[in-house]
């Protein structure tokens, strides 16, 4: 938006007319205080200037009516202390821009008009402006977290430590001082409590009235009704049907202060209604009577979160004329930015100096390296130590390096297994083992002791050597009971310290079985056939049998069920059987006994 510095001279050979707004020091322009009100000014040649980026501009446009369009006439501009600034400027109308200003400086101006014909230079107008501070106020911390030796930034450092930036000095915002032509500087903005942002106003209404530099709001009237959604500097004016608001937005987490005074600022109205918001919850809230030139004062204390609102309203009460308000809060905002990522970035942090610090895991020290606007010095002998004064650049980035180092001896070592353990189960307990190798790989070796994870149910284990220093050899031994489900079980095996891990699978199979054995008859005679029979409980089928005992063949041994057998000899005869499953789970029967007894029938020979 371009600043219009307008002066107004009258020769005897033409007149250059500038815009009102801007007249000169003893013309009788107005300022509109109020609908339906108009006061006299205090006039001033002085003018807003805006931001181009980082520096200050002001822009000078001027037009003549019945100008002297002699050959070599041309208008400059002049700045004093500095001098021309630009001549040779086109008549009867122009415009200059200049940008070569500094921030937060008054300067003296003048515009003369040189006549070709008369050889002469005539003073146009004369004033000053002051420009705004344009200069950036905030700038960021960044680094990493990485592990020495070496510097590694994908390493894990020993815990997820946290990075916490505290302020030195207090970060503190006014309205008036802070005050710009830009929506978001220095975290404020300028809004209607319908959310609309404002415009803002370089060269006032149409009629020539609030020469003061403000914004306001969107809607637009037909004269001579104009709109009075206003925020100045330090005061404010509300609409008929929306309020106005200055709103403040926290740059991070942390607690604020808000201190000021709310007062009339023109004489006649019924007075206005005063709200302090915090995302639409009201913290503070106060009626400023008309006339009431000493205010009434607010101190709040709140905590905010990042991008919270604090909003600044003015409401017209009962109607809107007169009611100019002076309403220019301080805000005092005392940072607790913390994070524990890695990278870690603070933005908007204001210039200056800041302490940060970062946690240390036991076991471990930690020291700094740290580099302006440049990542190039991390490879430097890091400065012992968990806190850095960081002097943040306005505009620019501390690069902020915490370099962690073990304060124990360096040990590391690795486990692994004899694979897959596998068990076929039994009517009692089966037993199978696995071996687990601790290798050293790094420093001094140390006792490292074993546990297990993910161990069925019916299943315990033992481990011998489990607490041997690398490199060494533990065994785990499995005692797999009936009730162990069949599967295949992953087992998990932590070695502490360091928490290092190897995995294998221990599995189980089959169907845990019972036998018994009988005899029919179980009291035989001398040659009369005697049936073995094997009854099975459990296993999975099909089954094999596999018969021993008094006078049963062994090559082979029979193997139905049930068998039969013809005793030759009395006295009293035992048998026994082996089952087999299909899942090679194995039971024998206790030893059945029969009777064989003299037959008188048989003779003899």
């Amino acid at each position: 938006m371009l600043i219009i510095l307008a002066i107004g001279f009258v020769s005897a050979f033409f007149i250059y007319q500038f815009p009102s707004a801007f007249s000169a020091t003893n013309s009788n322009f107005v300022e509109k205080i109020g609908e339906g009100f108009i006061a006299p000014a205090c006039g001033s040649s002085g003018a807003p200037v805006t931001c181009s980026g980082s520096s200050p501009s002001v822009a000078f446009a001027w037009t003549a009516d019945n100008p002297d369009f002699a050959g070599g006439n041309s208008v400059a501009i002049s700045i004093t202390g500095i001098g021309v600034i630009a001549s040779g400027l086109p008549v009867p109308s122009g415009s200059y821009t200049w940008t070569g200003g500094a921030s937060n400086t008054t300067y003296n101006y003048s515009i003369t008009y040189h006549s070709a014909d008369f050889g002469s230079n005539h003073l146009l107008n004369s004033g000053t402006f002051t420009t705004p501070n344009c200069a950036p106020t905030t700038g960021t911390i960044q680094g990493y977290k990485v592990l020495m030796p070496g510097n590694n930034q994908t390493a894990v450092p020993p815990a997820n430590e946290t990075v916490t930036l505290s302020n030195s000095a207090n970060t503190l915002y006014k309205a008036s001082t802070d005050f710009s032509s830009t929506q978001g500087q220095r975290n404020w903005y300028y809004l209607e409590s319908n959310g609309n942002q404002m415009v803002y106003d370089l060269v006032g209404d149409p009629t020539g009235y609030d020469v003061s530099n403000s914004w306001r709001g969107l809607e637009v009237f037909a004269p001579p009704r104009y709109n009075w959604n206003r925020l100045w500097a330090s005061k404010g004016h509300p609409e008929r049907t929306l309020d106005v608001v200055r709103r403040w937005v926290a740059p991070g987490a942390g607690t604020i202060h808000i201190t000021g005074n709310a007062s009339d600022g023109f004489s006649t109205g019924d007075g206005v209604i005063i709200f302090i918001k915090k995302n639409n919850a009201i913290l503070w809230q106060g009626i400023v009577e008309n006339g009431n030139t000493t205010g009434i004062s607010y101190d709040i204390n709140t905590p905010v979160s990042s991008n919270d609102n604090i909003d600044f309203v003015i409401n017209k009460r009962g109607n809107n004329i007169g009611d100019v308000t002076n309403f220019d809060p301080s805000i005092d905002f005392v940072s607790d930015a913390s994070t524990n990522s890695n990278p870690y970035v603070f933005n908007s942090v204001s210039s200056g100096n800041h302490n940060v610090s970062v946690s240390i895991p036991a076991g471990w020290s930690v020291g700094y390296t740290l580099c302006y606007n440049v990542t190039t010095c991390h490879n430097n002998v890091p400065t012992s130590g968990d806190t850095a004064t960081v002097n943040v650049p306005a505009g620019g980035f501390a690069d902020l390096w915490w370099h962690y180092i073990s304060s124990a001896p360096l040990f590391n070592y690795s486990l692994s297994n004899s694979g897959t353990s596998k068990v076929t189960k039994t009517s009692g307990n089966a037993f199978t083992q696995n071996t687990i190798t601790k290798a050293l790989t790094l420093g001094t070796t140390e006792s490292v002791t074993l546990s297990l994870s993910g161990v069925p149910g019916g299943t315990s284990y033992s481990i011998s050597n489990s607490a041997c220093s690398p490199t060494c050899t533990s065994v785990i031994t499995f005692t797999v009971s009936p009730s162990t489900p069949v599967d295949a079980h992953p087992i998990t095996v932590t070695g502490s310290p360091l928490g290092k891990q190897t995995t294998f699978n221990l599995v189980v199979s089959g169907n845990p079985m019972t036998v018994s054995c009988s005899a029919s008859p179980s009291t035989a005679l001398l040659g009369q056939t005697v049936t073995w029979t094997a009854q099975v409980s459990g296993g999975t089928p099909p089954f094999t049998y596999s018969w021993s005992g008094t006078n049963i063949p062994i090559s082979p041994p029979p193997s139905t069920n049930p068998f039969s057998i013809v005793y030759s000899t009395i006295g009293q005869k035992t048998a026994v059987v082996t089952v087999t499953d299909t899942d090679s789970v194995t039971a024998t029967c206790l030893a059945g006994v029969v009777q064989i007894n003299f037959n008188p029938n048989l003779e003899e020979f």
